[in-house]
Parts: C-alpha cells; structure tokens; sequence
C-alpha cells in the first residue's frame, strides 16, 4: 500500500477521485470494504463520501461489498479517534464504554481544572501584579488570564507527550533568557543611576511645578510626573516596570509651556536613567519566571483535567487524536498501537485533515510499517519520522514564549502598578 497525495483546488473532484479509487480497489479485490479508512473534514462529507462509494458498487452490482462498507472507517478525525480508542479501550487505559463529551461538557470541566489549580494560585491571587487588568476590548481581569492559560494548554496539547515533561517549564524559561536581548549581570547600577538623578530633581523642585502650568493638560501631566517622582524615594518602585516607563515621558517645556530654569536638564537626566530599562535584568528575569509558572499551571490543569475525563469515562474532540497516537502495542494481549490499526487500512485523507494527521500521529508515533508516500514528481519513499527533539522544536511552542515576553515587552508588563490597559498578546 502506498500513500498518495492529490493536490487540487476546491471543487476539482477530490471527492470523487477518492469515490473511484476506493470503488476500483474493492471491485478488483485490492482491499476488503470493510479494510477502508477515509477521513474527512466534517461528519456531512463522510457521510456523503460514504454513499458515494455505497451507490457507485451497488451500481456496479456488487451488493455484498456495497453492504460491509457500514462496517468501513468514513468519518472525521475525532469520531474516527473515539472509535479506535472504543474497539481498543484496553490498549489505550480507557473505558471499553467511552463517551465523546460535547465542548459545552469539556468546558465545564476545564474550568473546574482551572480553578482546583493550586499552581495557579500565585496568579489567581492577585492577577494585577501579573498585568492582568480589566480593558474595554478584552474584558475583566479573569478573562484576559483565562485567555494565556488557554493558550499554553493548547501549545502543551500540540507537544503531545513532551507537553508532559516535568522539565519543561524550567526549560522554557531558560530558553527565553537565551532569546531575551542582552542585558546586564545586576540591575542594581541602573537602578542607582535612577535614584540618583530623581533625588536631583525633587532636589531642586521638591513640589514639583505644578504651578507653571498654563493648561488643564499640563496640571494633569506636571502632577502625575511629579507622584512619579516621589515615588522614586521609595525601594519597590524600582521593580515596577511599568513606573521605569513611564519616567521616560516627563513633560519638558514647549512654545506654549514654559518650565523654570533647569527643570528641562534634570527632568532629561531622570527621562536618560530610565530609558536604560532594555539593559535591566529585572524584566527578563520576571517574565521568565512568569513563563515558568504559568506552563507549569496549565500542565497541573491538564492533568486535573485528563482525570477528570478518566474518571467519567469520557473524551473530548481536542485530545483524541493525541490519544490515538499514544497507544502503544499491549504486551499480552497483542493489541495493536493506534498508528498500527490505521496502517492496516487503506487511507484515503481529505486535505482538511492532512496537517493534523502529520502532527499529530505521525510526529509523535514510531513509524509505521510498509508506509510510503508517493508524489507526481518523486519515486516513493519512506515517511520520514522526526526524532523527539526535532518533533518539539517543529511544534509552534516558541509562540507562546514570544505571547509572554510580548506581554512584558511593551510595558515589560504592566505589572505592579496595574496600568490601565492590558498589555499586548
């Protein structure tokens, strides 16, 4: 058996040519009708796909085999998932009576996982220190949080079983550190220069210019510039990113604001110190920490969550096919692995579904015997099976790294002084 890639545009007859390749092989006895797997992109073309092949062999007056195609796997990825994981539930550690819970039903047990989290409490305890603020286009304070944990649950999903790694979060972590643009060793020079130059300026004008305004604009601004400074007079200022920047944007004087003598050359030594900010390690070694964190939450969330599935017997649309790939041969039952039972089928993949297949099986399974794949231009050849490391580099995780440091990169989190406004994603 060899695999076959037919590349065409919508409504070239992709349909039908897998329709009359499956009918020639049934009616010249290449394969059995109940031998066939074919997968498509929703449950309407897989039945249609199924009638197709059905009537075009009762058409030909083969009544036997149009009838054991019921018996032939046609469905979606994930209804094809769940009947694998039902005919072998012992291969796999699950229920011989497993249910596919609806997305109404996983969600509900997902947010239970996320808040039986005990991971997750550093954050959940005090979502404003960690940037997470309520904004008009992205709700409240929870929803913004729930939206990063989904999304390194989903980066952890696509790992598959390194997702699991105990190591992983350390690692991430350490890989965004490399990434991170240099800094220094210690912090505490520029956060001396700081100090400095804002105990110059209160110094000088220890009330501030307030005074001087000429504008309801310019009060507001010489007001805030001035609480910013005083703040500076205080140590856990100086781990508040968001304070560093906004330092960096005093008012100085323009052609319709005047500022008194010197105000302009000290207000440009404080904007100078804090403009050092890129060169500090305190972001980067905050963030990362976050990074670390929130991977290891969404990995408890995970497990609590994969429990609870196993608990109620049940799976859901998103962990299938990763299930499926994971199965591997019983030792004494002689069951076969996932990879295996769709090897002894003939294949016959919609395009919708081919970059699932490839990432999630055939990534993360050893190789299946016999396979080969063919292409109009090439002789055939081995599939080839990426070793683990370079599985886990291939994956999309590196996106999550960059949300995180994108996160605390503009702001470089707006996190102790909650800034209105959430930080980017």
């Amino acid at each position: 058996m060899t695999f076959q890639i037919v590349g065409a545009g919508a409504g070239a007859g992709k349909t039908w040519h897998i329709q009359e390749t499956l009918r020639e092989w049934v009616a010249g006895h290449a394969i059995r009708p109940e031998r066939i797997l074919a997968v498509t992109f929703t449950e309407t073309a897989a039945s249609e796909l199924k009638g197709r092949i059905r009537g075009a062999l009762l058409a030909a007056g083969r009544l036997e085999e149009a009838a054991a195609i019921e018996r032939a796997y046609v469905s979606t990825i994930h209804s094809l998932g769940k009947r694998i994981l039902t005919e072998h539930a012992f291969a796999a550690g699950l229920s011989p009576s497993l249910r596919l819970i609806e997305d109404a039903e996983a969600e509900l047990l997902l947010r239970r996982a996320m808040a039986d989290a005990e991971t997750l409490r550093v954050f959940t305890d005090n979502l404003e220190a960690h940037g997470y603020a309520w904004s008009y286009s992205g709700g409240d304070a929870t929803d913004a949080f729930r939206k990063d944990l989904r999304a390194a649950i989903a980066k952890l999903n696509e790992l598959g079983e390194f997702g699991d790694d105990p190591k992983l979060p350390a690692r991430a972590a350490e890989a965004l550190k490399t990434d991170w643009p240099k800094t220094d060793a210690s912090g505490d020079k520029l956060d001396a220069g700081l100090r400095r130059s804002i105990e110059a300026m209160l110094k000088a004008f220890p009330d501030g210019i307030v005074d001087w305004a000429k504008s309801g604009a310019a009060t507001k601004d010489f007001t805030s510039n001035n609480r910013d400074l005083q703040r500076g007079l205080s140590e856990d200022a100086y781990t508040d990113w968001a304070w560093w920047q906004r330092l960096t944007s005093l008012r100085v004087k323009n052609r319709v604001q005047p500022t008194p003598d010197c105000y302009d050359d000290l207000a440009e030594a404080v904007m100078q110190a804090a403009g050092a900010l890129p060169r500090h390690p305190g972001p980067k070694n905050e963030t990362a920490q976050r990074l670390q964190m929130l991977l290891a939450g969404a990995q408890e969330v995970r497990r609590l969550f994969a429990q609870a599935k196993q608990r109620l017997g049940v799976v859901d649309s998103g962990t299938v096919p990763g299930r499926v790939a994971a199965m591997r041969p019983a030792q004494s039952t002689g069951a076969s692995s996932g990879p295996q039972v769709m090897a002894r089928r003939a294949l016959a993949i919609s395009p919708g579904t081919c970059e699932a297949i490839a990432r999630r099986v055939f990534a993360s399974s050893p190789p299946v015997a016999g396979c080969r794949r063919r292409s109009p231009r090439s002789s055939p050849s081995e599939v080839p099976r990426p070793s683990a490391s370079r599985a886990t580099a291939a994956m999309p995780g590196a996106g999550l790294f960059n949300t995180v440091r994108m996160r605390c990169s503009a702001s470089v989190a707006r996190s102790r002084a909650g800034a209105p406004g959430r930080p980017p994603r």
